[in-house]
Parts: structure tokens; C-alpha cells; sequence
């Protein structure tokens, strides 16, 4: 019973720490853009504007602070970010409205995350389509020999990568008709 119970300690621990998920663990994999049709609207139109939490999570705790830094890598990926922000015809807002903290169980971590998107338009501010993502995540890691506060970032990272590349996706397919 009590070798049972570490591994579920460990995670725990892991949970509580105050150090951001790395951006890079944040990112959606290469492989989600491949689908995406190079030539789009809203092709170099984007930059990242805030970040929020609206769920209940300590303000000050940095754990989603890299959050901005992953959206930005995406959507770059994706072909959608303007290199130059404040050329951009539209920001894209993001509330993390939900976020549920890994469940790991030999070998296997479930969690996910829900963010709500909103499109403005830079100029006037109006926002001009919002999207909620709700994305589940599993990954797996190691019965034995595995950094628990690792497990926990890889987790939590690849449900906001998931829900980044999904974001991603959907803006690709919209035509200036969906957002207008």
C-alpha cells in the first residue's frame, strides 16, 4: 500500500510548485500544422494580446506564466502571427477559463484545459469572433525512475499545446467572412 502511495505523493508535491510549465512543453507539435492550408486570411495578421486567468488560481503563482511565449511559437508556426505586433489587423485574447491539474495513474496523466479566444480587430477594438476550446490531454511517462514535477509539466503543458493547436487550426480555416 505504501509503494502505491509515494508515486501519488510525489505528484502532489509536484503540483504545489511555483515555477512556470516551460514554454517550450506549452507548444503544439509541428506535425498539427501540416493540415493548415498555406494560403488563408488571417495569414501574418495576428499578434498575441493578453493573457488572463479567470479561474480561481492564485494570481501571483507563475505556473501559466509562459503561456503568451507559447502562443506566440504556435501561431508563428501556424503562419498567423505578424512579426511585427503593432502591424497586426487583430490581437487575439485569451482566459483561461479552466485548467484541470494532471491525474496520473500508472503511467498514464489526465487533464485539460479550457480557454476562451477573442479575436479583435486592432483598430477599433471591437472583437470580431470568440472561440471557447475545452481539449482533454493524456500523456504517459515511466512507471519507475520518472522527475514527478517533470510528469506534471509535460501534462499540463500538452493540454495548453493541444488547445493552442486547435485554436490555430480553427482561425486558419475562417475566411474574411467569418470574421467580418
Amino acid at each position: 500500500m505504501l509503494k502505491k502511495l509515494i508515486p501519488l505523493c510525489l505528484l502532489a508535491l509536484a503540483a504545489c510548485t511555483n515555477n512556470p510549465i516551460p514554454a517550450h512543453m506549452m507548444e503544439p507539435r509541428e506535425q498539427s500544422f501540416k493540415q493548415v492550408d498555406g494560403n488563408y486570411y488571417l495569414k501574418g495578421k495576428l499578434a498575441i494580446g493578453d493573457v488572463i486567468r479567470s479561474l480561481e488560481w492564485q494570481e501571483d503563482d507563475p505556473f501559466f506564466n509562459n503561456l503568451p511565449f507559447a502562443l506566440q511559437r504556435g501561431f508563428n508556426a501556424a503562419g498567423l502571427l505578424n512579426q511585427n505586433a503593432s502591424d497586426a489587423e487583430y490581437h487575439l485574447l485569451s482566459d483561461i477559463k479552466d485548467f484541470q491539474m494532471p491525474s496520473c495513474m500508472f503511467g498514464s496523466c489526465e487533464t485539460g484545459c479550457a480557454v476562451e479566444y477573442t479575436l479583435v480587430e486592432a483598430k477599433s477594438g471591437d472583437p470580431v469572433y470568440r472561440e471557447l476550446v475545452v481539449v482533454p490531454h493524456t500523456s504517459e511517462y515511466p512507471l519507475f525512475g520518472a522527475n514527478s514535477t517533470m510528469v506534471i509539466y509535460e501534462a499540463a503543458g500538452g493540454a495548453f499545446g493541444e488547445n493552442i493547436a486547435h485554436i490555430a487550426q480553427s482561425l486558419a480555416r475562417k475566411t474574411e467572412a467569418d470574421i467580418r
